[in-house]
């Protein structure tokens, strides 16, 4: 088994998501990935990485989501594990409204381990373990770090 497949089982076994109920279907949302709008269906989605490839290139959902509200709205904050179809799993953060018809998701880094979304008044505070900046990709993250999101209601994103 190699060290990344390893670090995603173990990021998988480690996921929690602080806060209430979730009542937000988050599982059938629309999230802009890089440029790109990513329409889940019951928590996945799988598109040829390229055409005519038997390669998929797979977006899914990550862990438990966190319930909570950002500026009065009910919202569902979650991970996003997305597989181009090499070696790289690139993790997003990304929040759902029963009101937006998509918001976007913001970076994370690739092959981390996403620990926890806390919902902060305006904002969301998202933790996870990463590499230091001069280890390789092999080695396990045991680095902690935050990330404090602000959202734009009148726009429904997200932003550092």
């Amino acid at each position: 088994m190699t060290a990344a497949a390893i670090a995603t089982c173990l990021a998988l076994v480690a996921v929690r998501a602080l806060a209430g109920s979730v009542d937000v279907d988050y599982r059938n949302a629309t999230f802009r990935i890089d440029n790109e709008d990513v329409k889940l269906s019951n928590g996945k989605r799988a598109v040829p990485a390229a055409p005519g490839s038997a390669t998929q290139h797979v977006t899914r959902v990550f862990g438990k989501p966190a319930g909570g509200r950002l500026d009065s709205k009910p919202a569902a904050a979650i991970f996003l594990a997305d597989e181009p179809g090499g070696s790289g799993i690139f993790n997003y953060v990304a929040v759902a409204f029963s009101d937006c018809s998509k918001t976007n998701a913001v970076f994370l880094g690739d092959r981390i381990m996403p620990r926890s979304i806390v919902f902060h008044g305006r904002s969301i505070v998202v933790t996870y373990l990463d590499r230091k900046p001069d280890e390789p990709m092999a080695v396990i993250p045991n680095v902690t770090k935050n990330m404090t999101l602000g959202f734009d209601s009148k726009t429904c994103q997200l932003a550092k």
